[in-house]
């Protein structure tokens, strides 16, 4: 995707700015688009507008547009019913093979929900295991967890609380989709995780820790970018600290690579 920045919280003029771009405002859409770039809407108006310039100069790209999703600005393409439709799937795999003097811009570009609709599934291609892919970097097999939802306890979930778990996990993806990030859900036999982005081996390479345990694993920039976008792996949606023992403060559970499962 081309670079764009965390998510905030959006001031009320962000509508405002849409119009005076002459752009159409989608905040209501109930189409599924393919998200190429996100912004943020408070401060990056005139960037994701600059963005959306050259996205537009590129072959076939001329039909992309500015997305307002909130708190989030997207640069866009396309309007499908289904993340499953014909077009959804033949103009995804279009867009991400796309290549731009000698490069691919938009190889991580996803499909993203309506900014309305009800619990996203399966069928959205969320569940993590749609990330493992083959592409221009090689096989896809990391991704960087974020959040998980279970019992902190240990114990065995109930139906009902499985189900929950499950439910916020997917919710927790969708609306991170929503805003144009590559987000994905898992379920576990006993909790759910919540993962954004997809690496290649030449992208994590933990190799140097089997040297030095202490030495930090080769890292690509997009990785460094998502960790320092998202440094905390969430415990049922909000940030723990927790004391180790001999430690004098604690510390919030950081986000961290993990294996994208076959």
């Amino acid at each position: 995707m081309l670079q764009g920045s965390a998510r905030v919280g959006a001031g009320e003029g962000t509508s405002r700015t849409i119009k005076q771009m002459g752009l159409a405002d989608t905040s209501g859409s109930t189409s599924w688009s393919i998200a190429l770039a996100t912004f943020r809407a408070d401060t990056e108006a005139g960037a994701a507008n600059s963005a959306l310039a050259r996205v537009r100069m590129m072959p076939g790209m001329s039909e992309a547009y500015l997305d307002d999703r909130g708190r989030t600005l997207v640069v866009a393409y396309g309007r499908y019913e289904a993340p499953g439709s014909t077009a959804a799937k033949r103009d995804l795999a279009r867009i991400q093979q796309l290549k731009v003097g000698g490069e691919r811009p938009f190889s991580r570009a996803v499909l993203s929900p309506p900014s309305s609709g009800s619990r996203v599934g399966d069928a959205a291609g969320l569940e993590l295991r749609n990330a493992r892919r083959s592409g221009g970097d090689g096989e896809v097999l990391y991704t960087l967890q974020i959040g998980v939802y279970w019992r902190p306890d240990g114990q065995e979930p109930t139906a009902a609380e499985q189900a929950e778990f499950r439910a916020a996990a997917e919710k927790a993806a969708a609306d991170l989709r929503r805003e144009g990030i590559e987000a994905y859900y898992y379920h576990g036999p006993r909790k759910s995780m919540v993962t954004v982005g997809s690496f290649a081996a030449k992208e994590y390479d933990p190799s140097p820790q089997q040297i030095n345990p202490m030495a930090p694993p080769k890292q690509s920039s997009e990785l460094l970018q998502l960790r320092e976008k998202f440094p905390y792996n969430l415990e049922n949606g909000r940030a723990i600290k927790r004391t180790l023992a001999g430690a004098t403060e604690g510390r919030i559970d950081p986000s961290f690579v993990v294996v994208i499962p076959p």
